[in-house]
């Protein structure tokens, strides 16, 4: 057995051979990410006509996606597969917290122990040697080591919630938490810094978003703004990836406000222009606050509050305003003086 061999030598060459877990823990999530970038690809370029595939292989190559995906979770549901018997993400699966802890660490984020390798005059880092090795991988942006791939795995990860892949709306509600879990620690990183710290942030989750092409934005826009038609029953997993693509969105505004990229700006265009049809949405409190955030950032809070406000308009003389736009305007101001308070409102 390969890996028993491996285990045994670690046990000789390693400081301390505990560690060699956490060392093949971070190169398990390197070749899953690679794994799920290279199909990805194939897929897109497929679809795109670049390439010739069968609707029997792009399913395949779907489903190998979720498969990879579920390596992430933590639930052990037996019954939660495909229908080709595939292990697959559930719709209440969460990210594993080892395994979110051991992604952090792959994208430069977390400190992760992996150990020091023996030596006679100087111990060689094992960390080191990660930040120096494969500088050619195309999963690592600019080459710079392991914390680089953070930001083509941002990229990656936005491609698959925008929905440009035909998967299953649990995965997309998955990988939807795994890009706020690097948003999330990004921030962390962010606390108690100068603004030189934003770097961190533009870099990878606000730059990739700004990397997207319009078309995917606004893919990403569909699943945001997700609002049933009159009389359909609601959608667990689309209203789920509503409030997880708005929580993603709303930390970007909140880590750069009054430098938010050609990303936010289409988001934040396209809620205004939509807004008589997503407004009265009975589950649009997670929109409202993104609006009010988007506006701040942008110091628009003013005009996005007159086109609020213009929905209390009735559509015709006499009859009366509907009581979701009332409860929309409700809503938007007080997320506008909860703002004031909290010191974030920008001057237009």
């Amino acid at each position: 057995d390969v890996r028993a061999v491996v285990g045994a030598a670690a046990g000789h060459l390693l400081e301390n051979a505990a560690h060699f877990q956490d060392l093949i823990s971070l190169w398990a999530v390197r070749i899953s990410c690679e794994a799920i970038n290279g199909v990805v690809r194939t897929v897109i370029s497929s679809e795109e006509g670049q390439r010739d595939s069968t609707e029997s292989q792009l399913s395949s190559a779907r489903a190998i996606i979720e498969t990879s995906l579920k390596r992430f979770t933590d639930s052990s549901d037996v019954n939660s597969v495909d229908d080709s018997g595939l292990p697959t993400v559930a719709l209440n699966d969460s990210l594993d917290r080892d395994k979110r802890s051991t992604m952090l660490a792959c994208f430069g984020l977390q400190n992760l122990k992996v150990g020091r390798l023996i030596g006679s005059r100087a111990d060689l880092e094992l960390t080191g040697m990660l930040a120096r090795c494969d500088r050619n991988d195309p999963l690592l942006g600019n080459g710079e080591g392991w914390g680089s791939v953070r930001g083509n795995a941002t990229r990656l990860l936005l491609t698959l919630v925008c929905g440009k892949l035909r998967l299953h709306v649990r995965a997309h509600v998955f990988v939807a938490e795994m890009l706020r879990s690097i948003v999330d620690a990004e921030l962390e990183i962010l606390k108690g810094k100068d603004s030189a710290g934003d770097a961190i942030v533009r870099l990878s989750a606000a730059a990739a978003l700004d990397e997207l092409p319009k078309e995917d934005v606004l893919l990403l826009l569909e699943n945001l703004l997700y609002n049933p038609d009159p009389g359909e029953s609601e959608n667990e997993g689309k209203k789920l990836l509503s409030e997880k693509i708005a929580r993603v969105i709303s930390h970007l505004a909140l880590s750069s406000p009054g430098a938010l990229g050609d990303g936010c700006k289409i988001i934040l265009d396209e809620m205004l222009r939509s807004v008589n049809r997503w407004a009265g949405s009975p589950s649009r409190r997670h929109l409202i606050r993104l609006l009010c955030l988007l506006a701040s950032g942008f110091g628009t809070l003013d005009g996005v509050g007159r086109t609020v406000v213009s929905l209390l308009e009735p559509k015709e003389e006499g009859a009366d305003v509907e009581r979701e736009y009332v409860d929309t305007a409700s809503d938007f101001f007080e997320y506008v003086a909860l703002l004031d308070r909290l010191g974030n409102l920008r001057s237009p």
